[in-house]
């Protein structure tokens, strides 16, 4: 059940400080992954004097990727394009994971001296063993139920406050999980962090009778309980303006940030056509092809790709456009294939 929450005046009229609440327990209603992530990174950023506070938070389709990823190791971009799913770099490390509305994301936000990594899973453990579901920590990221992920979760750090989020699958859409999860076969060589590869299951396929709410407000009980504080559910929409969060919201949204900021790689690309077969390999820094080379053309037509796409920023769209601009059937055919990056 939500509070309602009278707005108070400040000092900074365009703020509607959540300092100034007694709110341990937030509520996000909007299911875009970009707005709720530019939420945890504005809550973290003014975390600074408050209690321990817990986001939750769920999303439309979406995969997200973690700070230091490459998402064309990490996930299948033509599928996710295809299916209309939303693919989000966040501010914390860790691997990539799936989020739909089936999937309970939550968020504790602390000062940097209150984060205890121990007593945070320990709420989330003791909350689903509430409902009968024992877990484990596996590899410091997952909750694990048996032998299957129930859980995903990631850190981010700043000078005084801290953040430990995480996913808790209740009833998500595996199949498309699954789709999403699985990358088209590159050969890549990269130093960015990897996704550690599990089995998962839904809360759900445990015990049929557990509820998305049954999750948060068990959740929210053992935090309540564990930090020794009174349960006050708020909405974020009633927290923060609209217009703070959007402007962070556009950073999130970016194409510099979702794919610009993955760390240099180099990929090869093959493909077969009815004239032969082709290959691309490319060396990409900051989001930019800086080197090109390519076999299965003539020794002038490899040279028009090569010059062509060389400098172009590392996207399908914009690498499929530069190879269209060529004149000759074999270019068309190009074009098409590299749209699908």
């Amino acid at each position: 059940m939500l509070v309602p929450v009278r707005l108070m005046c400040v000092s900074r009229p365009e703020l509607r400080r959540w300092n100034d609440y007694k709110v341990n327990i937030i509520l996000s209603k909007n299911h875009d992954p970009y707005w709720n992530l530019a939420l945890e990174e504005y809550l973290m950023d003014t975390a600074t004097g408050r209690t321990p506070s817990l986001l939750f938070w769920r999303s439309k389709p979406s995969v997200i990727i973690g700070k230091n990823q490459n998402p064309w190791r990490e996930c299948n971009l033509c599928a996710i394009r295809k299916y209309g799913a939303c693919l989000a770099r966040r501010l914390s490390g860790g691997g990539a994971v799936y989020h739909d509305r089936g999937n309970l994301n939550y968020a504790f936000i602390l000062e940097r001296t209150a984060y205890n990594e121990k007593r945070q899973f320990g709420v989330i453990q003791r909350a689903l063993k509430g409902l009968g579901i024992e877990t484990q920590i596996m590899n410091r990221n997952s909750l694990m139920a048996g032998d299957y992920k129930i859980s995903g979760n990631a850190f981010c750090f700043r000078k005084e406050s801290a953040m430990h989020h995480g996913t808790i699958l209740v009833d998500s859409d595996l199949d498309r999980l699954r789709k999403y999860l699985v990358p088209e076969q590159y050969g890549i060589e990269t130093h960015a962090i990897g996704s550690i590869k599990s089995e998962v299951i839904n809360l759900r396929d445990l015990d049929s009778a557990i509820s998305m709410e049954d999750v948060r407000n068990a959740v929210s009980n053992e935090f309540s309980r564990c930090y020794n504080v009174s349960r006050n559910d708020v909405s974020a929409e009633n927290l923060v303006k609209s217009d703070i969060i959007e402007s962070r919201r556009r950073h999130y949204l970016s194409d510099e940030w979702i794919y610009d900021h993955t760390p240099s790689f180099s990929i090869t690309l093959m493909k077969s056509f009815k004239w032969g077969a082709m290959q691309l390999d490319f060396r990409v820094e900051k989001g930019r092809v800086i080197r090109s080379a390519v076999e299965g053309l003539s020794q002038l037509e490899a040279k028009a790709i090569s010059e062509t796409l060389t400098g172009c920023c590392f996207r399908g769209g914009e690498l499929g456009s530069a190879a269209g601009s060529l004149k000759g059937s074999r270019y068309s055919d190009i074009r098409e294939w590299l749209e699908c990056l």
